[in-house]
């Protein structure tokens, strides 16, 4: 009794997983905001030309991402690649409904360089 509660908590575990993994469009909005952020937390200005400058910013992100992302499937779980001039970097990991991005600092050290 205890192995087939064991195998059906797994089964339910594993399906949980699958059936809550992050699309790429997801992993794409989290990483645009993300880049934006990092780019646009110091500015802390309000005037018109910071707030163009930011809304350009969050174009070039989506556009750079939209282009250079690349989603591994794992079944519960999925990790988002971006190419860069040094390769490609695992930037993203999306597990149960949500996406975290590592590293914001990097993130927009290799966003910088293309």
């Amino acid at each position: 009794m205890k192995r087939i509660l064991s195998i059906l908590i797994a089964v339910i575990v594993v399906a949980v997983l699958a059936l809550t993994c992050p699309d790429k469009k997801e992993h794409q909005e989290v990483i645009c905001d993300t880049y934006a952020q990092a780019l646009t937390e110091d500015d802390g200005e309000t005037d018109v030309v910071s707030m163009i400058a930011n809304s350009l910013t969050e174009k070039v992100a989506n556009l750079y991402v939209a282009n250079n992302l690349t989603l591994k499937n794992y079944f519960v779980c999925n990790v988002g690649q971006l190419k860069t001039n040094e390769g490609v970097k695992t930037v993203s990991l999306g597990v149960l409904g949500h996406v975290f991005v590592f590293g914001k600092e990097q993130l927009k050290e290799k966003m910088e360089d293309k």
